[in-house]
């Protein structure tokens, strides 16, 4: 079984809305002309132990950046903690300590943020 973590709120909820808080506070209009006034693109580390995290979360990452208009992008972490033996509650405490925004964990993930 595999979870996503998130500081404080159910996965889907997390997810959605800190990527598109975040997308919001981002994005820019352009000028009066039309042309860009060149935007500020935030990135979002998501951590994980394993070599991928597969295609359903590459595809939502694609999506986020997709509707915040390129002001959102995801960075998968690969590795992250990986060889640890406690790599899973690692993981779950530094989205606590928010020094990643997101975090996927295989198995029990006893340890909370």
């Amino acid at each position: 079984m595999s979870k996503i973590v998130t500081v404080g709120m159910s996965m889907t909820a997390a997810l959605t809305g800190i990527s598109l808080a975040v997308a919001g506070c981002s994005i820019q209009a352009g000028d009066r002309a039309g042309g860009d006034t060149g935007k500020h693109v935030r990135v979002l580390s998501f951590a994980q132990a394993g070599d991928g995290v597969g295609a359903p979360l590459t595809q939502w990452a694609e999506q986020v950046t997709q509707l915040s208009r390129g002001t959102l992008r995801i960075d998968f972490k690969d590795g992250w903690r990986s060889g640890e033996p406690t790599a899973e509650a690692g993981i779950i405490s530094d989205v606590g300590k928010r020094k990643v925004w997101h975090g996927w964990v295989r198995g029990s993930g006893t340890a909370s943020a």
